[in-house]
């Protein structure tokens, strides 16, 4: 059974150019309370920090936010047909004598096609630790990193096409989100916390984790001029909101511990595959 009855964080975005939910809560009629340090929250709650404030909420009031949203409560499968795709694209109206007339025949453009927005797998926060006798604290430890990431098809160079892609993203071209200034090799480092904390009680073994906001989206990139394109290659881009924590630039998302009714290691995820180091 996997227990996660100690605080959630839930760090609404930064410097996203558009605010997570579309209507804010205060504004959906659902019942809030003011979060305190002595309250043990349940695994049926939810400590939201949002706009300075820490408001609790029931998790399935959370969920259907999602839902309404339109946001994946789990990751989606990646599409690898879709990178794959790029040696068997349809040819596109191609005219050689528009490049005659114009300089654009290595002009190169791109146009994002697909755009996805879910909580993505947990990341790893604090090291793994086994529950003694009377439980043990654990908090935020630094060194732990989260990244944007990308991925190109055959034939396209990253250094050509990472700022044309991450252009495209910034303006908002099919974007739910649009992000200002985007890197799409953008990492985010964990430093030690205090005040983000969690207890591994006896029997179990846990660790801090975050759940983050990520948009991914899809792409294809072209060659030439308007009216005469070839498609050259297709690409896939995950990127995370700006948030913080203590102070510390970090990815927004739920920050919570992840632990089960063992002891021993390793520690499998609660949200997603893979194991914790």
């Amino acid at each position: 059974m996997v227990s996660s009855n100690l605080i959630t964080l839930l760090m609404a975005s930064a410097v996203s150019a558009a605010p997570f939910f579309s209507v804010p809560l205060h504004e959906r009629g659902i019942n809030l309370t003011k979060w305190t340090p002595d309250h043990r929250v349940t695994e049926n709650e939810i400590v939201l920090l949002t706009n300075g404030e820490e408001k609790i909420i029931k998790t399935e009031d959370w969920y259907k936010l999602l839902d309404d949203e339109g946001i994946l409560s789990e990751a989606p499968g990646i599409d690898h047909d879709w990178i794959d795709s790029a040696a068997n694209m349809s040819a596109l109206e191609y005219d050689p004598s528009v490049h005659e007339k114009r300089d654009c025949a290595y002009t190169t453009s791109t146009i994002i096609d697909k755009t996805e927005r879910f909580v993505d797998w947990d990341v790893q926060m604090s090291p793994v630790v086994i529950g003694p006798r009377g439980g043990m604290d654990l908090t935020v430890s630094k060194s732990y990193s989260i990244a944007n990431s990308i991925s190109l098809s055959a034939g396209l160079s990253l250094t050509g096409t990472k700022n044309i892609i991450a252009s495209a993203i910034s303006r908002g071209s099919g974007a739910a989100a649009p992000n200002i200034g985007i890197s799409l090799t953008r990492t985010w480092t964990t430093q030690s916390g205090n005040l983000i904390r969690g207890n591994v009680g006896e029997g179990y073994t846990g660790v801090v984790i975050t759940t983050p906001w990520t948009t991914r989206r899809y792409g294809r990139v072209f060659q030439g001029c308007i009216g005469s394109l070839r498609q050259t290659g297709t690409w896939m881009v995950d990127t995370h909101d700006e948030g913080s924590y203590e102070g510390v630039s970090w990815v927004s998302g739920a920050i919570t511990v992840c632990s089960k009714k063992q002891s021993w290691i390793p520690l499998t995820r609660c949200h997603g595959k893979g194991e914790f180091k």
